[in-house]
């Protein structure tokens, strides 16, 4: 009997450990956000074109009039090579905004504002070759957001991302 058991666990682990996504579901980043919080979020997956990454800066908040934002995005340029930035396809009137003129630097600055709520919470994506292994330091952060009737909402509401996590929302690094 025991011998059935060690052999069930043994091929358990083994299509476990061959499959390729997580045996774990999606984690809710915003679980310790706070009520009317806004958070900045950067999440990781890979290019669509061989050796690339991509990490697409999102901003989530527990706040459903949230029609504007601004904030930036900083990473370390040594750890990987900037190939390309998109912006999401506008819907409703809504506009997205990236100044990427000093990237060579290892800051993006970005912007949003829609008529009355946002079609989507992707910022904008950063297509990458990294230059190093591993999880690089990416930071963004939120200087302003506000409501569709331009109330800034109170600078304490506004969250930095808490580091880069998997397309699962799993933390990465």
């Amino acid at each position: 009997m025991n011998i059935r058991i060690a052999l069930l666990a043994l091929l358990t682990a083994t299509s476990a450990c061959s499959e390729d996504r997580p045996l774990a579901g999606p984690v809710d980043p915003l679980r310790d956000l706070p009520e009317g919080a806004v958070q900045a979020m950067v999440q990781q997956r890979p290019g669509t074109e061989p050796g690339t990454v991509e990490y697409t800066v999102r901003v989530l908040g527990r706040r459903s009039d949230v029609a504007a934002y601004q904030g930036s995005v900083t990473f370390d340029v040594g750890a990987m090579e900037l190939l390309q930035v998109r912006t999401p396809e506008a819907a409703g009137g809504e506009m997205h905004i990236v100044n990427s003129t000093a990237a060579a630097d290892g800051t993006i600055r970005f912007a949003a504002y829609a008529p009355e709520k946002f079609g989507t919470d992707e910022a904008f994506t950063m297509v990458v070759r990294p230059r190093t292994s591993g999880v690089p330091d990416i930071t963004a952060t939120l200087d302003v957001a506000g409501t569709e009737a331009g109330k800034a909402l109170d600078g304490t509401l506004l969250r930095a991302s808490s580091g880069v996590r998997d397309v699962q929302g799993r933390l990465l690094k």
